[in-house]
């Protein structure tokens, strides 16, 4: 568990610094698996800024995104920066309002598919 802890530090620190492109086409149930990840990093560093108290939470649903991505191909940095891609797109395409609903409404999905 530590080392996959690591991994998902690791992998959020190359989503602050990293501005490549993946160069993966990611489809289909990767894709899906990829979109439940994002969506899952988003809501856990939201609730962790509005509430240190969440840290510990935080930190379980930061994981299980991680884990979410061994449905994704290619090297854990193209998929740190195939991670990223989806991240922005997600917050450049969805208000606050319209982000929850949709975390609200696949969060069942995403971890009943993909764990």
């Amino acid at each position: 568990m530590f080392k996959r802890l690591a991994f998902t530090a690791a992998l959020l620190a190359s989503l602050i610094t990293t501005a490549a492109r993946a160069d993966l086409v990611i489809e289909g149930r990767a894709s899906q698996a990829l979109h439940c990840a994002a969506l899952l990093l988003i809501a856990a560093s939201v609730a962790e800024a509005g509430d240190p108290a969440f840290a510990r939470k935080a930190a379980l649903v930061k994981y299980t995104a991680v884990q979410m991505l061994a449905e994704v191909p290619g090297t854990d940095a193209q998929k740190g920066i195939a991670l990223q891609q989806r991240i922005e797109r997600i917050l450049k395409t969805r208000d606050a309002g319209q982000f929850v609903a949709e975390a609200r409404r696949t969060q069942k999905w995403c971890l009943r598919n993909f764990l």
